[in-house]
């Protein structure tokens, strides 16, 4: 029932698997948070049974700069709820690093929602990592449309990013192969890894 201490800055919880986490367990961590000071979170919920409304609404800490948040292990996020998350991101954060990884509800569409609502909530965001790991309804026209919506946000502030879609069934390596042209004119580093299903951008200065 009590608040973190105030002079709290980072924070890591390791709950995956955990069957007894539930959503009123989630809301009351994010109520404790909302020191001012908080500026790092590391929160992994892999497998756990919590539903999906865990995180709509969710009063993130105002000046939160790191967020890495692991929603994967099976977890159902349906699209609604992925991008009800990305628009409860606060504009402070400038390091994001997300894990759908086998959800057996998102698809294509929530992907590209995630990303438009985040680029909205959180203008600042400057480092992405989206994993997408054995996620099956992805596909691979899903790919190039989340692809070029990153791309996009590279021109608000976003410098780096990667995706990882290993075990995708429906992404192919020409899925993957495709991307390039959808670089072509930008300065920096593009790097697609075939084999391990993982596309990454840093961009240089003067992007």
């Amino acid at each position: 029932g009590k608040r973190v201490p105030q002079r709290l800055q980072s924070l890591r919880l390791r709950a995956a698997g955990c069957r007894l986490v539930s959503y009123a367990a989630v809301q009351a961590l994010m109520q404790g948070l909302a020191p001012k000071s908080v500026t790092s979170l590391d929160l992994d919920f892999r497998g756990c049974a919590i539903s999906e409304e865990a995180f709509r609404g969710t009063a993130w800490p105002k000046q939160l700069v790191e967020l890495s948040l692991n929603l994967g292990g099976g977890l159902q996020v349906s699209n609604d709820a992925g991008i009800s998350l990305a628009q409860g991101l606060p504009r402070s954060l400038a390091c994001l690093d997300v894990s759908f990884e086998a959800s057996p509800s998102l698809e294509d569409d929530g992907v590209i929602g995630f990303l438009a609502a985040l680029s909205e909530a959180s203008p600042r965001l400057r480092s992405l990592r989206l994993d997408l790991a054995r996620v099956r309804n992805l596909s691979d026209q899903g790919l190039g449309a989340v692809f070029s919506r990153l791309m996009e946000m590279t021109t608000q502030a976003l410098e780096h990013f990667k995706l990882d879609v290993v075990g995708c069934s429906h992404i192919t390596r020409g899925g993957l192969s495709s991307l390039r042209p959808r670089f072509d004119g930008a300065r920096g580093k593009l790097d697609i890894d075939l084999r391990a299903g993982r596309v990454e951008v840093l961009l240089g200065p003067g992007k």
